[in-house]
């Protein structure tokens, strides 16, 4: 499994359910330079965002109450940073 080089979530401690929210990618170290590293690290951002929403919404489908929750859900944002430089 990979990781973005950040991010940040909330834990459920009733469910022990984990909410990521933050992700953050880095291109560009000190010792690289390929254009093609940034692009991958871009696409990586939204495939962890994607992944993040598509479990969270499994996992609240779950409950009886799932339509009311779903409201609340739909209010939820995602940050997504991709730093880079030369």
């Amino acid at each position: 499994m990979k990781y973005p080089d950040f991010f940040a979530f909330y834990e459920n401690q009733n469910n022990r359910h984990f909410y990521e929210f933050f992700f953050c990618e880095v291109s560009y170290g000190p010792f690289t330079s390929k254009e093609s590293h940034t692009k991958n690290d871009f696409t990586k951002l939204f495939k962890f965002a994607a992944d993040s929403l598509n479990h969270n919404l499994l996992f609240l489908s779950r409950y009886k109450d799932f339509d009311e929750i779903f409201d609340i859900y739909k209010q939820i944002k995602i940050f997504l940073f991709h730093f880079y430089g030369l």
